[in-house]
């Protein structure tokens, strides 16, 4: 599909995601970009009449001594979802 730069401003998002998942033809992957954001592209989970591939994640929790060294409620902090997720992509 061709790729119509004059619309750019529409493809912006307002923040930026822990995790994207966006399912393509194109070989399934998982990767950090961004530093922050993990990009996972799980497949198809078929593929005509074969098996394709799908994706399972684990992300586990935060630290709880990050957690209580934070200094509250309303602080706000890095979560680093990229050091904390599994990212497996498994075929059918």
């Amino acid at each position: 599909m061709n790729l119509d730069l004059k619309h750019m401003d529409k493809w912006q998002m307002p923040c930026t995601p822990d995790v994207l998942i966006v399912p393509s033809r194109l070989t399934s992957f998982a990767t950090s970009i961004m530093e922050n954001t993990v990009f996972v592209n799980p497949g198809h989970v078929t593929r005509g009449t074969t098996g394709g591939t799908y994706a399972t994640m684990e992300v586990r929790p935060i630290r709880r001594d990050s957690l209580d060294e934070s200094g509250g409620d309303d602080v706000q902090l890095q979560h680093g979802v990229p050091e904390r997720i599994n990212v497996e992509i498994k075929k059918i």
